[in-house]
């Protein structure tokens, strides 16, 4: 409107906007803001700590749109960022902004003395408020009250003031003067608790904070057990996967509509985009330009087709009678909690779902007064996995990758609505989906000590503890991961995955910060008293694979748990979030080069490469970055380091090498983990490359042909030649790789000399080398 074209024609120094306004209104009618874009020299992205799930995914997309504009009109903005206390915070940054930065903490304004009081109580919590609302009126502190929804109404009937649901949003609560706050239960996650104390020892006065907990969920059981979490802050870490394909796609869209894309161009640190570029070409969604073989949107408007709050369109609950709307829920909540007769509980009641309109993406639900409410049942079965990256222990290993399987929805429980217990069960015409996603599966070695205690209970009772822990660590849906159980050939596994189609980055994280997690789930189960598991040690939550008889056995857990950790009771310091200031080391991943003594004529063809024999073989080793030479005297070393490398990366590593050195080995080399770089590419393509092609091809460097002499070389002793030699391959594989995970891409020219995109899958390594 008018105040629009206003700003435009006479820029200020200070815009103000919000993540919509900024995708809709600005980035895609960039022409019109030329001439703040020129100007443009701070970007201030404040409350980084809100950028929960989804939002912090689309965020990143609009600042590297943003700053492909801005860099376009000639400015080089700088961010700056605030943020609550948040665990591994440079990376958060560089994934948001894709730039370095550097954190400055502390507290930006004084803060007042604070007394925190914990209590435990199972009495009527309405009497309890009404008692601590009249000590704190006669010690004359103004207060605030925050509740769960189901207890907002109940509050609010005895005429206590001031009273909050939990899902309130903090601004709206921060407008009340108080100098005490009553909260029942945690107020969402642990870092908007420690936020609501922050806010409340702003004041000049000292300030006083109640948190009533009655222990029956395991956050509550862990702050009563450790009220550290509660006294000192407690850092929480943000799961976001901007590389999520349905996201990036729809984001590279609406850049080809601001931009024309360039052949190659570096959408940096989003995994993949030659391979999405390509998807959205066959879609015919972009078009490219015949000249100068850009890419431009086919279409005007992408920017209007898209919610920033999700990584899916969510879907509508309707009230049935009016039409009015509810709320939005996402598609896999809506798949597992929706059906005919189904009961939630918001804050404006108890709801039943009367109608699922998949068509017109709408629940139509009216008001219900039953006693009860009601949880989906769903069975999942895992089909395919694809290893992107693996951590190998002494008695068991944790591996990361891509994973696909279904959900088949067959019953649904009715639960106790304050306590969330079922209390039956009940049978559902069987529906089905499937989604391909991202995932972790942890598998104990069965030669080791380990067997005795990896029985499936155990691993049963693991997994509903490591989801029980999840709320200690993530800020955000914990909902977001689900874990099961399966059999592998002769073992058990437990298996995490995202129930977001694509990924939401939980399962990385899970599978980055296993060992913490894993301690609490420990801690969680360790004191507990209970035989089969119990609502405070592993939750209600049920795992995909829960059977019937609910085949826990919770002590079994603590002997697998402590097995696995090699720790009877975890000490505090291994788990609190002082430990995540520090980096956590990098995996072990090791490149493999080597050169052989005699050629493929000499031992009668390339069928014989058992026979070639070791001449030098060259490593570089991520964790030490340091190369080491060995020759076939030294090949019993070789082997070992490979053995203890969670990867081990080369080219035709597996078709050559491993064959090159299996005579020497007593075990298959072909069972250790391996990215071979050939592999990925006759996957991608359907035909091989050689490494000079791709060197050329993706990085513009020339490989030479020295390495045809090797065997000449080896044969007249100039073996520091074949060192040499051997270690300029290794420097140009490193950097093959650092450029597929960076971009998702590596690059081969086909017959026609045409540039063209070979999608890899190899974001993982970005930060393990």
């Amino acid at each position: 409107g008018t105040e629009r074209r206003t700003i435009k024609q006479a820029v200020p120094h200070l815009v103000l906007t919000t993540p919509e306004m900024l995708h809709a209104g600005i980035l895609a009618y960039h022409g019109g803001w030329r001439a703040f874009f020129q100007e443009l020299r701070y970007v201030i992205l404040p409350d980084v700590h809100l950028y929960v799930d989804a939002l912090g995914a689309h965020m990143a997309h609009l600042c590297r749109r943003l700053q492909r504009l801005a860099s376009h009109y000639g400015a080089q903005p700088q961010y700056l960022l605030t943020s609550a206390p948040l665990a591994q915070m440079e990376n958060l940054v560089r994934e948001l902004t894709a730039h370095t930065c550097a954190v400055v903490s502390g507290n930006g304004r004084a803060v007042s003395l604070q007394h925190r009081l914990i209590l435990q109580s199972q009495g009527n919590p309405v009497e309890l408020c009404r008692t601590l609302m009249v000590w704190h009126q006669e010690a004359g502190l103004p207060s605030v009250v925050l509740a769960p929804e189901r207890l907002v109404g109940r509050l609010r009937e005895a005429g206590i003031p001031q009273v909050f649901s939990h899902q309130t949003p903090f601004s709206t609560v921060q407008t009340v003067a108080a100098q005490s706050l009553i909260c029942f239960g945690v107020p969402g996650s642990l870092s908007a608790l420690h936020e609501y104390l922050a806010w409340l020892a702003r004041g000049v006065l000292p300030s006083l904070s109640c948190l009533l907990l009655t222990g029956d969920t395991p956050l509550e059981r862990y702050l009563l057990r450790y009220p550290a979490v509660y006294e000192m802050p407690w850092q929480q870490q943000l799961a976001w996967y901007p590389s999520n394909p349905d996201v990036a796609r729809y984001h590279l869209h609406c850049a080809a509509a601001e931009l024309a894309l360039a052949p190659g161009e570096r959408y940096s640190g989003i995994h993949g985009v030659g391979e999405l570029i390509h998807q959205l070409a066959e879609a015919q969604t972009i078009t490219r330009h015949a000249t100068a073989g850009t890419w431009v949107a086919a279409a005007r408007g992408p920017h209007r087709r898209a919610t920033l709050r999700a990584y899916e369109a969510p879907i509508a609950l309707v009230h049935a009678l009016n039409g009015r709307l509810l709320s939005r829920w996402a598609p896999e909540r809506v798949f597992r909690d929706t059906f005919p007769g189904a009961v939630y509980i918001d804050e404006h009641g108890a709801w039943q779902v009367e109608q699922v309109s998949a068509e017109r993406r709408r629940v139509l639900v009216q008001p219900t007064s039953v006693d009860y409410l009601t949880r989906g049942r769903v069975q999942t079965t895992v089909t395919t996995r694809t290893m992107a990256a693996s951590v190998s222990k002494e008695h068991w290993r944790i591996t990361y990758g891509a994973c696909v399987y279904s959900e088949t929805r067959t019953a649904y429980e009715r639960l106790d609505p304050h306590t969330q217990v079922c209390r039956s069960v009940h049978v559902l015409p069987s529906q089905q989906r499937q989604i391909a996603t991202q995932g972790v599966w942890l598998s104990g070695i069965e030669t080791t000590s380990l067997a005795p205690h990896a029985t499936r209970e155990a691993w049963h009772a693991l997994v509903h503890a490591v989801l029980a822990a999840l709320p200690l660590v993530l800020l955000g849906d914990t909902g977001q991961l689900q874990g099961g159980v399966w059999s592998e050939g002769a073992g058990i596994e437990a298996l995490f995955f995202d129930t977001q189609p694509g990924g939401n980055a939980v399962s990385a994280l899970l599978y980055h910060d296993h060992e913490r997690l894993l301690r609490l789930a420990l801690q969680l189960l360790a004191p507990c008293t209970c035989v089969n598991g119990c609502v405070q040690c592993v939750g209600t939550q049920r795992c995909t694979t829960c059977r019937a008889d609910g085949a826990i056995q919770r002590q079994a857990g603590v002997a697998l748990l402590q097995a696995l950790l090699g720790e009877t009771v975890p000490t505090w310091a291994s788990v609190s979030t002082a430990k995540l200031s520090v980096p956590a080391p990098p995996a072990h991943h090791l490149y493999l080069v080597l050169s052989t003594q005699k050629s493929a004529e000499e031992v009668g063809g390339w069928q014989h490469k058992h026979l070639l024999r070791l001449g030098v073989a060259v490593t570089y080793d991520t964790q030490a970055q340091r190369y080491r030479v060995y020759s076939e005297e030294t090949v019993g070393d070789l082997l070992a380091s490979l053995r203890a490398a969670d990867l081990v990366l080369g080219f035709n590593t597996r078709d050559f090498d491993y064959q090159v050195l299996q005579p020497y080995a007593d075990v298959p080399l072909a069972s250790l983990p391996t990215l071979a770089i050939l592999d990925e590419v006759h996957q991608a393509l359907g035909f091989r490359l050689s490494l000079s092609h791709l060197v050329q091809a993706t990085l513009d460097l020339a490989r030479g042909d020295e390495s045809v002499q090797t065997l000449q070389w080896y044969q007249e002793g100039d073996r520091e030649r074949i060192v040499k030699q051997c270690r300029r391959d290794l420097d140009l594989l490193k950097a093959l790789v650092r450029y597929g995970s960076d971009t998702g891409t590596l690059w081969y020219r086909d017959h026609s000399g045409v540039r063209t995109a070979v999608p890899v899958d190899w974001q993982r390594l970005q930060r393990d080398g």
